[in-house]
């Protein structure tokens, strides 16, 4: 197609010289980190009288041409995309993917200079804290349901805990973040023994 071959010219090296080093520079980098490169032309979503209202209207306006370029378009990425990941083979999907840019995005607009090994930082950090929050929520509603009906002896009361940990700590793991010095896991387990040490010194 005219548009790849068009793309293919871009990334040509045109001379030697200083000004065309820096440009290349960019192109490289471009051509590094996407080794799978295709060209897509859009036509114009409306009609050009249109363009002006064009945050008015509803997609029942949209051309038609255009909807089917736009759904072809689609279809490749979904198609050919990867799974995005970050240092250490980690895959970052959906919520997590959408915080991360989301971040990326802000730093950018507050004129900071990106840096993405400081936004998955900040990412961990919060999603972490919530991981903690919601497994010690989870582990003293099951305690306080599962002392109702199974603890008449210190060793069901025992049996409970753990059956109860083992449930909060699966939570933890599945929503946690990049907890590598497992600072957040161990803030958890000191939570969860304060809970049932407060807990067995009522009962």
């Amino acid at each position: 197609p005219l548009a790849s071959l068009h793309l293919s010219f871009i990334f040509s090296y045109q001379g030697h010289n200083k000004n065309v080093a820096t440009s290349n520079s960019a192109r490289e980098c471009i051509q590094k980190y996407f080794p799978h490169r295709k060209c897509f032309v859009f036509d114009t979503p409306v009609h050009r009288d249109k363009l002006k209202i064009i945050d008015q209207l509803s997609d029942s306006d949209l051309e038609e041409r255009f909807v089917k370029q736009a759904t072809e378009f689609c279809s490749y990425v979904l198609g050919n995309s990867l799974v995005k990941t970050i240092k250490g083979g980690i895959k970052v999907t959906g919520r997590l993917l959408a915080k991360l840019v989301m971040m990326y995005v802000d730093t950018i607009k507050s004129g900071k200079v990106p840096c993405l090994e400081n936004a998955v930082v900040a990412l961990a950090q919060t999603e972490n804290s919530k991981a903690v929050e919601e497994a010690h929520s989870l582990y003293k509603q099951l305690l306080s349901e599962w002392t109702v009906l199974h603890t008449e002896t210190q060793e069901e009361l025992s049996n409970v805990h753990e059956i109860c940990l083992k449930e909060a700590l699966e939570l933890f793991l599945d929503r946690s973040f990049k907890d590598d010095d497992q600072r957040f896991q161990t803030q958890l387990m000191v939570c969860r023994h304060l809970e049932y040490t407060s807990f067995t010194c009522f009962t």
